[in-house]
């Protein structure tokens, strides 16, 4: 007779261990973070004027709103050496600052005389200052195309995430806020309606993206049940998730909603179960920290990670002490909000010097409401793009949708909260 197999305690789970290890020791200063890319050329960085660098990814606005950050990897840099200009090739990789004008010249609603679209893969010029820390501050910018073996692919992506954009600005403050819920940027998230998700306690709903790739994969699955095998499905599923992240760009909510899905699907793939979810998160959280180290200096990756552990970790126990006093659909609600906010409460806290007693009551109320309007916006998005002449049809169910989950917003964050 083969005895069972018991299920480890929570104390034996490696990853989990490993990644709480790093978590603690990177955040408390104690472990630093090396330049896997540092800088390399003849000229001293801190007499360049000039840099040619290749784009790597789409440029994020700042918190101020005054430039975007682009990372850069160096092809050459300009400089003057014993009075003398000077051109050296460079490696490593740098972030350039680019003032919001020039940034968003291509942008809908805006106009410019010499406009530029910054994208991933594009060379570019820049000319400007160096900066500390690897940063370049650039003043004038100089787009010289795509090149290399995707730079065609490269430059059709650039076009279609312009017009996507073009598509969703249509939709004026509606489109601000389903961009920043769908693929992290937020270029037109209205100031006041992120005000508003700070205020209620709720800004960890802005980070936690991830649902639309849920629910593409989905419905991708339900569509090719009957028409593949299981492995087959899944590694089709896997694809599709991929193109959908370079096309959207990878922000630390999306990479993490990916890194989760991929694991899950390689796990079934391989008829391999891992007992308990938050593996699954902690090995997401220690390859996103080797891959895109930067990530971890940003807030929505804390949010992101935070509010997910909150959630494996607590939602099942929060909804069977719900489900004795609250109906199923509103217990399984509040036990999603209540896991979510057990990791990012304090964190935001911590971060915006403020509490918000309401905040689980605001995540109860708004929850549903943005998952509704996530689900209705990707279904639009797709439709509007295949037929154009159904924008303005749409943009009025979405535009309604946005004033409820503003208004309600906006609400919670009217009430007391404390300040320190």
């Amino acid at each position: 007779m083969i005895p069972e197999k018991i299920e480890k305690p929570l104390f034996f789970h490696s990853f989990l261990i490993a990644a709480l290890l790093f978590a603690v020791l990177f955040y408390s200063g104690i472990v630093k973070m090396t330049d896997k890319h540092p800088y390399t050329a003849l000229i001293s960085f801190s007499d360049t004027k000039k840099i040619e660098a290749v784009v790597c990814a789409a440029p994020v606005k700042s918190a101020s709103g005054r430039f975007y950050l682009a990372e850069c990897a160096l092809r050459s840099v300009f400089g003057e050496v014993n009075h003398h200009e000077s051109r050296s090739s460079a490696s490593g990789r740098i972030t350039v600052f680019v003032p919001a004008q020039i940034a968003e010249s291509l942008f809908p609603g805006k106009l410019c005389k010499n406009p530029v679209y910054l994208d991933a893969g594009e060379t570019v010029l820049f000319t400007g200052s160096a900066g500390e820390g690897g940063t370049f501050f650039a003043d004038d910018v100089q787009c010289k195309g795509y090149f290399g073996a995707f730079g065609a692919v490269n430059a059709v992506r650039a076009a279609c995430r312009l017009q996507f954009r073009r598509l969703l600005y249509s939709w004026r403050e509606a489109g601000g806020l389903l961009l920043a819920l769908i693929t992290g940027c937020r270029e037109y998230l209205e100031v006041r309606t992120g005000e508003a998700f700070r205020g209620a306690g709720v800004s960890h709903i802005l980070a936690i993206s991830g649902m639309h790739l849920v629910f593409i994969s989905g419905n991708i699955a339900l569509v090719l049940y009957t028409l593949a095998g299981k492995r087959f499905k899944l590694l089709l599923l896997l694809a599709v998730q991929f193109l959908f992240v370079w096309f959207a760009g990878i922000s630390p909510s999306l990479f993490r909603a990916l890194l989760c899905s991929m694991l899950s699907i390689m796990s079934a793939f391989c008829y391999k179960k891992i007992r308990h979810r938050l593996d699954f998160l902690a090995v997401a959280f220690l390859v996103h920290a080797i891959i895109f180290p930067s990530h971890l200096f940003q807030i929505s990756f804390v949010f992101s990670y935070a509010a997910c552990a909150g959630i494996l970790a607590f939602a099942d126990l929060f909804e069977q002490k719900m489900t004795a006093i609250c109906p199923p659909a509103l217990s399984a609600n509040i036990a999603l909000s209540a896991s979510a906010q057990t990791f990012t409460l304090p964190i935001s806290a911590l971060v915006f010097r403020s509490l918000v007693p309401f905040a689980l009551f605001a995540s109860v109320a708004l929850s549903p409401l943005v998952s509704v309007f996530m689900i209705v916006g990707v279904i639009a998005i797709m439709l509007c793009l295949m037929l154009p002449m159904l924008s303005p049809f749409f943009g009025v169910i979405i535009g309604a949708l946005y004033k409820t989950i503003f208004f309600t917003a906006t609400f919670f964050s009217g009430l007391p909260a404390i300040h320190f």
